[in-house]
């Protein structure tokens, strides 16, 4: 039987191969652990992202409409907001298109403004919210007092608020305003809005 003797030579060959760097085994160990916890956290952080980029552009959109009212009182006149394809923005002369230099906000792509939204209405906490939605366009207009001057419908003799319905990786969002302009995000949990 053979030994091999220990000497200070073989020892420090031996330190001195583990000072070098990892095996090959133990770098694809921690390879592989890495990929694992990665095909975990892509779609978590892509679902995060989609829904943060789809409250983003409803908040802009209700920020817009923020905007238009304080335009018309500064202005003293009327001003409109209009949707014109995927580009929700300002129109100071309620000509129904945007020009050049109106101000404006993109959707991103996904999100679609869907008028004729399936929720109900009802559980939303807002004074004179419809149950349903009856306008054909998001067209409101602000006076030089900043007070709405268009109405989507009445309800009892009272005109109801305007309500905006966005739709977007499989969630639903709305942008609501009052007979007095005020305009407010909502968000869709699934079963009231938040």
């Amino acid at each position: 039987m053979m030994t091999q003797e220990l000497t200070a030579e073989s020892v420090s060959r031996r330190a001195r191969d583990r000072r070098n760097g990892f095996s090959l085994l133990e770098t694809l160990i921690v390879v592989s652990i890495g990929m694992i916890l990665l095909a975990f956290s892509v779609p978590m952080v892509q679902s995060a992202l989609r829904s943060y980029t789809f409250n983003s552009a409803t908040s802009n959109l209700s920020r817009m409409v923020q905007q238009a009212r304080y335009s018309a009182i500064s202005q003293g006149t009327d001003v409109c907001t209009v949707l014109v394809g995927n580009q929700f923005g300002i129109d100071p002369d309620c000509d129904g298109a945007l020009a050049s230099l109106d101000p404006r906000v993109q959707l991103p792509v996904g999100v679609t403004v869907d008028q004729t939204s399936t929720i109900s209405l009802a559980t939303m906490p807002f004074p004179a919210a419809p149950t349903t939605f009856s306008c054909s366009t998001f067209i409101v207009t602000f006076n030089s007092r900043g007070s709405k001057t268009s109405a989507c419908g009445t309800a009892s003799g009272v005109a109801v608020t305007h309500v905006v319905f966005m739709t977007g990786w499989g969630g639903t969002n709305a942008v609501t305003v009052t007979g007095t302009g005020r305009a407010r995000s909502w968000r869709w949990d699934g079963s009231a809005w938040q």
